[in-house]
Protein backbone atom coordinates (compact mmCIF):
# COMPACT_ATOMS: atom_id res chain seq x y z
CA UNK A 1 0.00 0.00 0.00
CA UNK A 2 1.61 3.17 -1.02
CA UNK A 3 2.04 6.23 1.55
CA UNK A 4 -0.82 8.30 -0.43
CA UNK A 5 -3.39 5.57 0.12
CA UNK A 6 -2.15 4.84 3.82
CA UNK A 7 -3.17 8.46 4.03
CA UNK A 8 -6.41 8.55 2.58
CA UNK A 9 -7.33 5.31 4.12
CA UNK A 10 -6.73 7.09 7.65
CA UNK A 11 -8.30 10.26 6.69
CA UNK A 12 -11.77 8.40 5.90
CA UNK A 13 -11.38 6.51 9.17
CA UNK A 14 -11.41 9.60 11.35
CA UNK A 15 -14.03 10.76 9.06
CA UNK A 16 -16.05 7.93 9.81
CA UNK A 17 -15.46 8.03 13.41
CA UNK A 18 -15.91 11.06 14.03
CA UNK A 19 -19.75 11.20 11.65
CA UNK A 20 -20.49 8.58 13.90
CA UNK A 21 -19.93 10.09 17.46
CA UNK A 22 -22.07 12.80 16.01
CA UNK A 23 -24.36 11.01 15.11
CA UNK A 24 -24.62 8.92 18.36
CA UNK A 25 -24.41 12.75 20.19
CA UNK A 26 -27.05 13.89 18.35
CA UNK A 27 -29.41 10.49 19.19
CA UNK A 28 -28.44 11.21 22.84
CA UNK A 29 -29.75 14.62 23.10
CA UNK A 30 -32.50 14.27 20.91
CA UNK A 31 -33.86 11.36 22.96
CA UNK A 32 -32.62 12.24 26.71
CA UNK A 33 -31.87 15.79 26.43
CA UNK A 34 -33.45 18.37 24.38
CA UNK A 35 -36.28 18.28 22.06
CA UNK A 36 -37.21 21.11 19.35
CA UNK A 37 -40.89 21.57 19.72
CA UNK A 38 -43.87 24.24 18.74
CA UNK A 39 -47.32 24.83 19.82
CA UNK A 40 -49.46 23.96 17.71
CA UNK A 41 -52.94 25.85 18.72
CA UNK A 42 -54.48 28.68 21.36
CA UNK A 43 -54.29 26.32 24.41
CA UNK A 44 -51.64 28.49 26.20
CA UNK A 45 -51.72 31.73 24.54
CA UNK A 46 -50.52 34.22 25.74
CA UNK A 47 -47.73 32.67 27.65
CA UNK A 48 -47.05 30.20 24.38
CA UNK A 49 -49.24 32.07 21.64
CA UNK A 50 -49.60 29.37 18.28
CA UNK A 51 -46.56 28.61 16.26
CA UNK A 52 -43.94 29.61 19.35
CA UNK A 53 -40.86 27.13 19.44
CA UNK A 54 -39.62 25.99 22.51
CA UNK A 55 -37.54 23.61 23.86
CA UNK A 56 -38.39 20.55 25.72
CA UNK A 57 -35.61 20.16 28.42
CA UNK A 58 -36.08 16.17 29.27
CA UNK A 59 -33.20 16.27 31.76
CA UNK A 60 -34.93 18.19 34.37
CA UNK A 61 -37.29 15.56 35.31
CA UNK A 62 -34.47 13.15 35.89
CA UNK A 63 -33.50 15.08 38.78
CA UNK A 64 -37.12 16.51 40.23
CA UNK A 65 -40.67 16.35 39.47
CA UNK A 66 -42.70 18.33 38.01
CA UNK A 67 -44.00 21.57 39.84
CA UNK A 68 -46.95 23.47 39.98
CA UNK A 69 -46.50 26.64 37.26
CA UNK A 70 -44.32 24.08 35.27
CA UNK A 71 -45.24 24.20 31.53
CA UNK A 72 -44.83 20.85 30.14
CA UNK A 73 -45.01 18.50 27.08
CA UNK A 74 -47.07 15.42 27.91
CA UNK A 75 -48.88 12.87 25.57
CA UNK A 76 -52.13 13.77 25.02
CA UNK A 77 -54.14 10.97 27.01
CA UNK A 78 -57.04 10.03 24.46
CA UNK A 79 -54.93 10.43 20.94
CA UNK A 80 -52.11 8.32 20.20
CA UNK A 81 -48.63 9.57 19.99
CA UNK A 82 -50.27 13.16 19.93
CA UNK A 83 -48.16 15.32 21.88
CA UNK A 84 -49.87 18.63 23.61
CA UNK A 85 -48.42 21.42 25.97
CA UNK A 86 -49.94 22.32 29.38
CA UNK A 87 -49.15 23.89 32.57
CA UNK A 88 -49.11 21.76 36.06
CA UNK A 89 -51.29 23.41 38.45
CA UNK A 90 -52.56 20.02 40.77
CA UNK A 91 -49.25 17.47 41.74
CA UNK A 92 -49.99 14.14 43.87
CA UNK A 93 -51.30 14.53 47.23
CA UNK A 94 -53.38 17.96 45.86
CA UNK A 95 -56.78 18.73 45.86
CA UNK A 96 -58.19 20.82 43.46
CA UNK A 97 -61.04 23.36 43.89
CA UNK A 98 -62.51 24.95 40.93
CA UNK A 99 -64.58 27.82 42.19
CA UNK A 100 -65.78 31.43 41.18
CA UNK A 101 -63.17 31.52 38.45
CA UNK A 102 -60.27 30.70 40.45
CA UNK A 103 -58.25 27.62 41.27
CA UNK A 104 -57.38 26.86 44.88
CA UNK A 105 -55.54 23.70 46.42
CA UNK A 106 -56.03 21.74 49.35
CA UNK A 107 -53.22 20.58 50.78
CA UNK A 108 -51.93 16.98 52.38
CA UNK A 109 -52.15 19.06 55.45
CA UNK A 110 -55.65 21.02 54.95
CA UNK A 111 -54.16 23.95 54.45
CA UNK A 112 -56.28 26.03 50.93
CA UNK A 113 -53.96 28.07 48.71
CA UNK A 114 -55.04 29.83 46.32
CA UNK A 115 -53.06 29.37 42.66
CA UNK A 116 -51.13 32.73 42.24
CA UNK A 117 -51.85 32.54 38.24
CA UNK A 118 -50.42 36.07 37.30
CA UNK A 119 -49.28 34.26 34.34
CA UNK A 120 -53.41 34.28 33.19
CA UNK A 121 -54.93 37.03 31.04
CA UNK A 122 -56.82 39.53 33.31
CA UNK A 123 -59.87 38.36 31.77
CA UNK A 124 -60.00 34.57 31.50
CA UNK A 125 -62.86 32.73 32.79
CA UNK A 126 -61.89 29.39 34.71
CA UNK A 127 -64.62 26.72 34.70
CA UNK A 128 -64.48 22.84 36.23
CA UNK A 129 -66.05 21.75 33.04
CA UNK A 130 -65.63 17.91 33.50
CA UNK A 131 -63.95 17.86 37.51
CA UNK A 132 -66.53 16.89 39.72
CA UNK A 133 -67.74 19.11 42.36
CA UNK A 134 -66.29 17.28 45.00
CA UNK A 135 -62.36 16.90 44.06
CA UNK A 136 -60.67 12.88 45.00
CA UNK A 137 -57.02 14.10 45.84
CA UNK A 138 -54.57 13.66 43.06
CA UNK A 139 -53.13 10.22 42.78
CA UNK A 140 -49.43 8.59 42.97
CA UNK A 141 -47.74 9.98 40.26
CA UNK A 142 -49.88 11.73 38.86
CA UNK A 143 -50.65 15.45 37.84
CA UNK A 144 -53.50 17.67 36.92
CA UNK A 145 -52.32 19.79 33.42
CA UNK A 146 -54.41 22.98 32.05
CA UNK A 147 -53.91 25.26 29.16
CA UNK A 148 -53.45 28.93 30.37
CA UNK A 149 -56.58 29.95 27.62
CA UNK A 150 -58.88 28.21 29.27
CA UNK A 151 -61.85 28.39 27.15
CA UNK A 152 -59.73 26.93 24.00
CA UNK A 153 -58.23 24.07 26.08
CA UNK A 154 -58.88 20.39 26.09
CA UNK A 155 -57.16 19.56 29.45
CA UNK A 156 -57.28 17.56 32.71
CA UNK A 157 -60.88 19.33 33.26
CA UNK A 158 -61.31 16.67 30.27
CA UNK A 159 -59.27 13.93 30.30
CA UNK A 160 -58.11 13.80 34.35
CA UNK A 161 -54.66 13.39 36.07
CA UNK A 162 -51.92 12.42 33.40
CA UNK A 163 -49.57 9.58 34.80
CA UNK A 164 -46.02 10.88 34.65
CA UNK A 165 -45.07 8.80 32.39
CA UNK A 166 -47.08 10.62 29.88
CA UNK A 167 -44.89 14.16 30.77
CA UNK A 168 -41.74 13.96 28.15
CA UNK A 169 -40.15 17.04 29.78
CA UNK A 170 -40.14 20.73 30.63
CA UNK A 171 -40.59 23.46 27.83
CA UNK A 172 -38.50 26.37 27.46
CA UNK A 173 -39.28 29.02 25.48
CA UNK A 174 -37.18 29.73 22.92
CA UNK A 175 -38.41 33.70 22.64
Amino acid sequence: MSTRTAAISSYLGKVALITIQVVIAVFFMRFFVLELGRVEGLSMDPALPDDTLFLVNRVSLYFKPPAVGDIVQLYHPNRKNALIVKRIIGVPGDTLIIQSNSISVKKETGELIALDETYLDEFTVTRARGMKSHPDVIPPNHYVVIGDNRENSIDSRDFGPVHRNRITGVVVPLN
